[in-house]
Formats: C-alpha cells, structure tokens, sequence
C-alpha cells in the first residue's frame, strides 16, 4: 500500500518528526487512511479522515474492511 510506504520513507528520511505522523484522507482516501492506521507499525499522532466513502470497489472485500476497522479500533 502506497499510504504505508510513504509512512515508512518520511519516518527514514529525517526530515519530520517520526513522532508526530498522521494521515488525512477524503472520500476513497479516508477509507484507504483507515485502512493504513490499521496496518502500519508507525505510532500516528493523528488520523483525520472526510467522508471515508466507497468508491471503485474499496472496501468490497474482506481484507480492505478488516484493515478499515482495525484502523479505526486504533484511534479510538
């Protein structure tokens, strides 16, 4: 998952705060953030996420809803 990768590659880079991530996403966005909060090993400072919705197929089949409420458990 890109979302994943990206967490990976700014937590190595050094230029942010590894400490202090977050995602944001709208719309098939929001669901894929969930989904990534869910999976990744990164501690997220935050998670916001608009109108994560169903578009294209997301969250059809069970992997995508599983990681879509295991990211959502961990905020709360």
């Amino acid at each position: 998952m890109d979302g994943l990768a990206a967490l990976d590659y700014l937590a190595a880079s050094g230029e942010v705060d590894a400490d202090r991530m977050a995602i944001v996403g709208w719309s098939t966005g929001g669901a894929m953030g969930a989904t990534a909060a869910g999976r990744t090993d990164h501690d997220l400072d935050a998670v916001a996420l608009w109108a994560p919705g169903r578009q294209s197929g997301v969250g059809d089949d069970p992997a995508s809803r599983s990681g879509i409420r295991a990211g959502l458990r961990r905020l709360s």
